[in-house]
């Protein structure tokens, strides 16, 4: 990080307001910088001016001796010691925390503090003025610290966690008003036959007197889970969106032949779903107890369109079976009551039997953060890249709006806002593709712009990150991996690591950063040698000059292809 990105970070973060950060000040940060704590270049590049990217963090970089270990994914980042009643934005600041899921499968890695291997959170102290990294440790200091559902209660002990994915840190006032907790959700990405059950949820307590700690939360259901997230605005109850990323089919599953999990006989693609949960906060008990994560229900969403249940998305017409396409409907939700003790294919049953909506593999999701938008709960499906029209599947942005946030019992609305068109090109030229592919990962800032990750898998096309600002309705490309890395291929491609990379965990970073920076991930999926780290992976730290997508810079409006 040369001396000028220094001077200019530090400005950003010390002079501007905590809702805004100028253009001036953006344009003065060089657009790709190394920081301090890492010798790699970062694995993103801008693609328009306004924006910059800073690696903070590469696998197998350590600090103090605590080392950087793959697979990176969801991310939290808060100001610690904060006074939760009173003002977030404390400028005094000097650092900030950082938490970091691994998405590690079980019996990957080596032992952790926790005493297992597999998926772990790591937790990180970052200086706010120059991203260098102070610190690092397990979240978790022990095997006590562990405590997962028996059935009638919780018990500690080392336990192996699998494939921890996006996560969530809510402002603590969604837990509650007399208590707020600062818990940071995160679920496995999971299911049978690659484990025994499918995934669980886990609150992960970052402060308060069972700090360190991480608790199942097996009201919150058993699924795939890309992500649990709070709704943050305070309320008597606590609501989980939870975001079920099993397949790619829907109309695809019968009572009498019922597609549940892969690896069952002739079922490739079980559907997704997305589900809620819904508990009463408390005065008095643990800090999950009180932050009403403990007595709830669990819910399934269903679209309802003149009356009759869509039991599937449509990758053509979307809420309809023939044209015209139809984007909006109703939802209603289905209470399936507690599950805590109930398997994830249990769970797949009763959403079947109950005929909950199916889509098109749902992915991440986020609340709109504003005020007086409490209401509003978006959430991308990825689809699938494929070379005929027939396998293709599309990306879209959907968005719930409830109608009565204090009861979200009686369901709301539903709209499709973005779907992607079939390129096809995508078996020779995927990275010439001028449209968005398979939306993966998401976030919403307090400019009401909603930042969009793609992950293409294997295909030869560099992931993209769009901006979609939502009073705008403008789309904006504005960054994508370094073809450094990810570009070409081995044999021309001197530092190439893999065409399977994808850009993940993307959060708001106002609170630590100011407004217009964001922290995400990458995850080459570039095994390393060493059996420690894993993967290769990276955190950054990015930031979107505020005019980006919200209409003030002469943006480009939507392209027809991508409208509703």
């Amino acid at each position: 990080m040369n001396r000028q990105h220094c001077l200019a970070l530090a400005a950003i973060l010390g002079v501007t307001s905590a809702n805004s950060a100028s253009a001036q000040d953006a344009n003065s940060v060089s657009a790709q910088n190394i920081g301090p704590s890492t010798t790699t270049e970062p694995y993103l590049v801008p693609t328009v001016a306004g924006v910059s990217v800073t690696s903070v963090l590469t696998v197998g970089d350590s600090v103090g001796g605590y080392r950087m270990v793959g697979i990176p994914d969801g991310l939290g980042a808060w100001l610690p010691d904060s006074n939760v009643f009173g003002h977030w934005f404390d400028h005094k600041a000097r650092s900030f925390s950082l938490v970091v899921n691994h998405e590690l499968g079980r019996g990957l890695g080596t032992p952790r503090a926790h005493g297992s291997k597999g998926a772990f959170v790591s937790q990180w102290t970052v200086d706010r003025a120059t991203l260098k990294v102070i610190s690092g440790r397990d979240h978790m200091t022990s095997p006590n610290d562990i405590l997962t559902w028996n059935g009638s209660g919780y018990s500690p002990g080392a336990t192996a966690l699998e494939r921890l994915c996006s996560a969530d840190l809510a402002d603590p006032k969604a837990y509650g008003l007399r208590a707020p907790s600062r818990i940071f959700l995160s679920g496995e990405e999971t299911s049978p036959p690659f484990a025994a059950d499918h995934g669980r949820v886990f609150a992960h307590i970052l402060e308060g007197p069972e700090r360190d700690k991480s608790f199942e939360l097996p009201r919150l259901g058993k699924m795939s889970f890309e992500n649990a997230l709070a709704n943050p605005f305070p309320d008597r109850k606590t609501i989980v969106m939870l975001n079920d990323d099993a397949g790619r089919e829907t109309n695809v599953t019968a009572e009498t032949n019922v597609c549940r999990t892969a690896g069952q006989s002739g079922c490739k693609e079980p559907p997704s779903e997305l589900y809620m949960y819904v508990g009463s906060q408390q005065p008095h008990g643990s800090q999950i107890e009180q932050a009403g994560l403990t007595n709830g229900n669990f819910y399934g969403v269903r679209v309802v369109r003149d009356g009759q249940v869509v039991t599937g998305e449509n990758k053509d017409f979307v809420f309809a079976s023939a044209a015209p396409a139809v984007t909006s409907a109703r939802f209603e939700v289905v209470n399936f009551g507690d599950v805590s003790n109930k398997m994830g294919v249990q769970i797949q049953d009763a959403a079947i039997a109950n005929k909950v909506t199916q889509f098109i593999r749902i992915e991440d999701g986020a609340w709109d953060p504003r005020p007086g938008r409490p209401r509003d709960y978006y959430f991308i499906t990825t689809g699938r890249i494929a070379s005929d029209a027939t396998t293709w599947r599309p990306s879209r942005l959907w968005r719930l709006r409830f109608d009565n946030i204090a009861r979200p019992e009686a369901g709301g609305s539903i709209e499709m806002l973005l779907t992607n068109q079939f390129y096809p090109g995508a078996a020779t030229t995927p990275d010439a593709d001028p449209g968005y592919q398979m939306f993966d990962n998401m976030t919403i800032d307090g400019f009401g712009r909603i930042v969009l990750q793609e992950d293409v898998g294997g295909n030869d096309r560099l992931g993209r990150i769009y901006v979609y600002g939502i009073d705008s309705g403008q789309l904006v490309q504005v960054a994508r991996h370094n073809p450094k890395f990810f570009g070409g291929n081995a044999s021309n491609n001197p530092t190439f690591l893999t065409n399977d990379e994808e850009s993940s965990g993307v959060i708001d970073a106002a609170e630590a950063l100011r407004g217009g920076w964001f922290l995400t991930t990458v995850q080459p999926h570039h095994a390393s040698s060493d059996a420690e780290l894993v993967e290769n992976g990276q955190i950054l730290a990015l930031f979107i000059d505020p005019s980006i997508a919200r209409g003030r810079r002469g943006d480009a409006p939507l392209p027809a292809a991508l409208k509703p």
